[in-house]
């Protein structure tokens, strides 16, 4: 006992222990009455809106009937250049967008480190999103329970930008990866 306390030993990772004294003891220390932001969401994205022109670079046959299929609504294609555009500007290596139980988490691999969008997408979206970005890819937009793998080119402030699309199902829906590889 300490000072009347009980005292547990537990281990803990180093990143843990690390998260927890930047969320509950510095700003503690500090005088700051609300805890730390969370070192895995980006603080904060710029307001801006990207034009993205499309390539396609699969080599699979792909139907033309599912290519008449694949989803283009505006809100969609929006979103997409939004999330694409963003990763683009941040200088990430990959693109996750994740399902969950509620919605579905955009992040980022910058640096090493996977960082959370601030903003997920609603869950209403995700099945949209994902043949969009797999008929953009090439890859078979009915198949939902077995991985695949594409990939399309596009241009982004003029540079050259290739991504290698991976779709993987989970239990929520299909997780995409997109790996994120500058031609120039």
């Amino acid at each position: 006992a300490f000072n009347g306390a009980n005292v547990e030993a537990v281990a803990v990772s180093e990143a843990e222990f690390e998260r927890y004294v930047a969320r509950y003891v510095l700003p503690a220390l500090d005088g700051a009455t609300e805890p730390a932001a969370d070192p895995h969401v980006i603080p904060r994205i710029p307001n801006k809106s990207y034009q993205m022109k499309f390539t396609q670079e699969g080599n699979e046959n792909i139907s033309e009937e599912e290519r008449r299929a694949q989803v283009s609504g505006e809100q969609v294609v929006a979103m997409l250049n939004q999330i694409i555009g963003d990763g683009l500007a941040l200088e990430c290596s990959d693109i996750h967008i994740e399902p969950y139980e509620a919605d579905c988490q955009v992040r980022y691999r910058i640096e090493g480190k996977l960082l959370r969008r601030p903003d997920p997408i609603p869950m209403r979206y995700h099945g949209a999103v994902v043949s969009r970005l797999k008929a953009l890819a090439s890859m078979n937009i009915t198949e939902r329970r077995k991985p695949q793998d594409g990939r399309v080119g596009c241009l982004f402030n003029e540079r050259e930008i290739s991504l290698r699309i991976s779709s993987v199902p989970t239990r929520f829906g299909e997780k995409i990866v997109m790996r994120v590889l500058d031609r120039s």
